[in-house]
């Protein structure tokens, strides 16, 4: 997609949720063309998780299969986001993108897991997680992440859920664009909230 938009690297990602997925991929497969990863409400694919963690996000496909759509959004929705505009506007993203397509997202990311202990992502990093994330085991993920990557930033977003860019907008600009200004000396300074 870079390579078709003729974007000049090294680019800064910016990924939320299942997109900080996959803009670590990406980082992992081509670090030479990534200058900085922008996180917002993801785990790290690189960090080991338990044998607990792993059933529960086996259990999660089978799950998510078996509610009917209609309840799954509106369940997703409430459990994503604190802001009932935030809500309605993932219910409403949820029902365009239609039942097969997210569960087939939903199966890749829940698959997109690949511990690797001795890794670590020496690239600038601003990981934000929402004061009320409680998909899963994002926040201590995230805690952890930013624990294990030298060049790490850290924050909790208050009043927040998983959808901290859809609560609190303000915040997650305001921080992204304080990252993204620093000169690159000063974002690899590590900075912990």
């Amino acid at each position: 997609m870079l390579d078709a938009a003729d974007v000049r690297r090294p680019v800064v990602l910016l990924g939320q949720s299942m997109g900080g997925n996959i803009a670590q991929e990406y980082l992992r497969r081509r670090p030479e063309e990534v200058a900085a990863l922008v996180v917002i409400g993801s785990t790290s694919s690189t960090l080991p998780i338990t044998r607990g963690e792993r059933r529960r996000l086996a259990f999660s496909r089978t799950l998510m299969r078996l509610l009917p759509y209609r309840r799954l959004t509106r369940w997703m929705a409430r459990a994503s986001a604190e802001d009932p505009g935030a809500q309605e506007y993932l219910r409403e993203a949820f029902a365009a993108n239609g039942r097969r397509s997210f569960l087939t997202t939903w199966d890749g990311m829940t698959r997109a897991v690949d511990p690797s202990p001795d890794y670590r992502v020496e690239k600038p990093e601003l990981l934000i997680c929402g004061e009320h994330d409680s998909t899963g085991n994002i926040r201590s993920a995230m805690e952890r992440w930013s624990e294990r990557d030298p060049n790490s930033e850290f924050h909790v977003i208050p009043g927040a859920g998983h959808v901290a860019n859809l609560d609190r907008p303000d915040e997650v600009n305001r921080l992204t664009v304080a990252f993204l200004r620093l000169p690159e000396g000063l974002r690899t300074q590590r900075d912990h909230d």
